[in-house]
């Protein structure tokens, strides 16, 4: 991936860079749950000045689909019973996503996981 003309810090983009490619894997092997991961990859698309790249607006229409999930430190907060009813709402939203997902994944690692 060469660097977006637009990008002034290098070292910043090349750490975004990987935190795309970390964020994937982390979806890829189940470390990152679907939700979180497009959370945080709908957010990495500006910062590497992807906006029209297909596999980060996936994962902004995921983003959008899942926006009333809680996640972190906001599920402290939440009724136990809510949130149970939740979590099995967003397990299902997840799985009708995952093939999309995975794929778009692995396309993002291969284009991100070379910069250094």
């Amino acid at each position: 991936m060469e660097r977006p003309w637009q990008i002034t810090n290098e070292p910043e983009w090349i750490n975004d860079c990987k935190e795309v490619v970390r964020a994937s894997r982390g979806i890829l092997d189940g470390s990152i749950g679907i939700t979180e991961g497009a959370r945080l990859l709908a957010a990495l698309q500006f910062r590497v000045r992807a906006e029209d790249d297909s596999d980060f607006l996936l994962f902004t229409g995921i983003d959008s689909e899942t926006g009333q999930y809680p996640l972190g430190e906001d599920r402290s907060r939440w009724d136990k019973g809510a949130l149970a009813r939740y979590d099995a709402e967003r397990g299902s939203t997840e799985a009708h996503f995952k093939g999309d997902a995975e794929k778009a994944c692995r396309s993002l690692i291969q284009k991100y996981g070379n910069v250094s």
